[in-house]
């Protein structure tokens, strides 16, 4: 600043400008300051207001919590009080103090555990007109019939059924069919 001063002038003006700048910064600017309070005080009293009624809604939310809190403990703890009490009048009959007889449990019967066996799917290829036929000629499922150990008693009676339906299926005795030829 000073390396372009170039009279006295200048150089004075120059001066006057630092020394104001350095009472500014010592002192405080105390226009700018007040220039700024001007400008935002609108601003800053309504924060004033808002935070005043913030904190008063805060304290009134506080307020009627605790009273709906107490308003409804205060008959839960009158209703606790009134049950203990009923059971220490209980407790106070000669019959409650008898021994009463717990009836016993029924034994439970023991028994070897059965086996897992693997289970297949038996039925896996059967489709609904097989189930149909087995249902109508009165036969179990092969699984069920698996699983209930009856094997003997189902060939048994798969062959006396092939047997009845072989009986309206044959051709009859051979010596018609040689007759009926002859014709």
């Amino acid at each position: 600043m000073f390396d372009r001063v170039k009279n006295e002038k200048q150089y004075l003006e120059n001066k006057r400008i630092l020394k104001q700048r350095y009472e500014a910064e010592r002192a405080g600017d105390i226009q700018a300051y007040q220039d700024q309070s001007k400008i935002l005080g609108p601003l800053i009293k309504s924060q004033q207001e808002t935070s005043k009624a913030t904190q008063d809604k805060i304290v009134a939310s506080q307020d009627l919590t605790s009273n709906a809190l107490t308003q409804s403990l205060i008959p839960f703890t009158d209703e606790l009080r009134r049950i203990n009490d009923q059971v220490d009048t209980l407790q106070q009959f000669p019959y409650y103090q008898a021994q009463i007889d717990q009836p016993q449990p029924l034994p439970i019967a023991e028994s070897t555990p059965e086996k897992k066996i693997d289970i297949y799917d038996l039925d896996q290829d059967l489709n609904i007109t097989d189930r149909e036929n087995l249902n109508f000629m009165e036969f179990d499922l092969p699984s069920i019939v698996f699983v209930s150990n009856m094997q003997e008693t189902t060939i048994k009676k798969i062959k006396k059924e092939r047997r009845s339906i072989g009986q309206y299926l044959g051709e009859g005795p051979k010596r018609l069919i040689v007759n009926k030829g002859n014709f």
